[in-house]
């Protein structure tokens, strides 16, 4: 079962916006077992708009659960979202009180019959020990959710984020962060994440500023949400191509460019040739860390391009040496490349 992955925007009754920099969203779709909220506000019509909007974009369900919400009609109510890539329960004290375990643990139950086969997590206060001082039923939520999506928005929280990872107990930790709570130390913690996991969910999409924004659009360039085992499989994929463009020991650089700097700018200059939905499509991560070449080398542009008309067409990118969008990669690469050995060297 595969836990969202990339950067996800929280969103609550904001209307269909531009997703740039983002990997997804998480939409609200309910309150308890209702789909209109306390002050009238429908859900369904501003899910359904979502999903006309970004049909490809995986969009995650979710819904605030309160110590009164019958476990039955909160399944249906989220369920009723209809083409949700996952759901989210956001368990947090209300008014002084909070949601039973008993309820969690029915409601969980009913929407795996609903929609069988979709992941399920649950979002609420930073770390355990936090939650279980607002009676959040923190272990059931745990026991039966595939992942957890902790609240790590002030600076106190960001101080306790390895206890929050450590509190899932190996299951999948989708942390949550505020930028407009936490402005100086957000996006250190972005990174980490990203570094970490492969994924952050950012509150919330209408309290984003348009620099945080661009903040996170960069992020998104600079790495890439793949598991282990994904980038395992590419980096067998273009090692061998990459060596080729590497004329010395991979592993110091020779006297070209480092093998882990074409690999990384090869996945930035290609990724717009393919699909939203292959495992390259992400972009690479963080080049300048990475480098280790001399600014005055210089790749073979020929090379380059014959080298990746090959890589794509064995993804099955039907692509030629001659293609415009072959050029067009070899330029991107190459920019990549250079721009961040002129980074390095500065």
């Amino acid at each position: 079962m595969d836990v969202p992955a990339g950067q996800i925007a929280w969103v609550w009754t904001e209307p269909p916006s531009d997703l740039t920099g983002f990997d997804g969203a998480l939409v609200k779709v309910a309150d308890g077992g209702s789909n209109t909220s306390g002050n009238g506000f429908p859900y369904l019509p501003n899910w359904a708009a979502w999903h006309r909007r970004h049909p490809r974009v995986p969009l995650g369900a979710w819904s605030f659960v309160y110590p009164t919400t019958d476990p039955a009609r909160g399944a249906r109510a989220l369920a009723s979202a209809g083409g949700a890539a996952y759901y989210c329960l956001d368990v947090e004290d209300y008014q002084g009180a909070t949601v039973g375990w008993r309820t969690i643990d029915a409601l969980v139950a009913a929407l795996r019959q609903l929609d069988p086969g979709k992941p399920i997590g649950f979002s609420t206060y930073a770390t355990r020990a936090q939650a279980m001082d607002h009676q959040v039923p923190w272990d059931t939520c745990l026991r039966v959710c595939d992942f957890s999506s902790p609240q790590v928005y002030y600076g106190y929280q960001l101080d306790q984020l390895a206890q929050a990872v450590r509190d899932a107990k190996g299951k999948p930790v989708l942390t949550s962060l505020s930028p407009a709570d936490s402005p100086a130390r957000w996006d250190d913690a972005a990174r980490a994440e990203l570094d970490r996991a492969g994924t952050v969910v950012y509150w919330r999409l209408d309290t984003l500023s348009a620099p945080v924004r661009q903040a996170i659009t960069n992020l998104q360039e600079d790495f890439m949400a793949l598991s282990s085992d994904d980038k395992a499989w590419l980096t067998g994929l273009l090692d061998d191509k990459v060596r080729m463009l590497d004329h010395g020991d991979p592993d110091v650089g020779g006297h070209g460019y480092h093998h882990q700097v074409l690999y990384d700018a090869i996945r930035a200059g290609t990724g717009p040739l393919l699909d939203d939905e292959s495992k390259t499509a992400a972009l690479g991560s963080k080049i300048v860390e990475l480098l280790q070449a001399d600014p005055a080398e210089r790749i073979d542009e020929q090379a380059l391009a014959q080298h990746l008309a090959e890589i794509l067409h064995t993804l099955g990118v039907p692509v030629t040496i001659a293609d415009a969008d072959i050029q067009r990669a070899v330029a991107g690469v190459l920019e990549r490349a250079h721009l961040t050995v002129d980074a390095a060297a500065e």
